[in-house]
């Protein structure tokens, strides 16, 4: 199939689909309507789904990107921070990262 069949060709579609599969693994999500209020640079997503059995519940911070979107520095600034902490994975997505994509919201 297409990457165009899937929306993965541009951001917004490739959130779409982070999104639709985020949910259909049992992730609850937040996204910002408008990011035009919010502070600069802060990741599209943050995903969290709680404890199953013996797993320990997780909270996820993605920035969406695609194929040759680049980050801007207050992004870099956000995800090298959210990276440094303990319990949050933080992650910058492409539509080539489907594979890894998967595994992880899979992955409980």
């Amino acid at each position: 199939m297409r990457r165009a069949a899937w929306g993965l060709e541009t951001e917004k579609g490739f959130l779409a689909a982070v999104v639709a599969l985020a949910k259909v693994q049992g992730w609850r999500c937040f996204h910002p309507y408008l990011s035009v209020h919010s502070t600069p640079g802060f990741p599209d997503l943050v995903l969290a789904k709680g404890p199953h059995g013996s797993a320990r519940g997780r909270l996820l911070v993605v920035e969406c990107k695609s194929e040759r979107g680049k980050l801007t520095p207050p992004q870099v600034e956000w995800i090298s921070l959210l990276q440094a902490i303990e319990g949050i994975e933080c992650y910058v997505w492409r539509p080539s990262s489907w594979p890894e994509i998967e595994r992880i919201l899979g992955h409980h």
